[in-house]
């Protein structure tokens, strides 16, 4: 369940990063965006 779980957040991020600048996905992953 968690390894499945993992993997979902892998793919989500991976979808992100293709759409969103990379500035914006550090401070999303570093938790600043509100």
């Amino acid at each position: 369940m968690r390894a499945r779980l993992k993997a979902g957040m892998d793919f989500c991020y991976s979808r992100i990063q293709a759409k969103m600048p990379t500035g914006w996905l550090k401070r999303l992953t570093s938790g600043q965006v509100p």
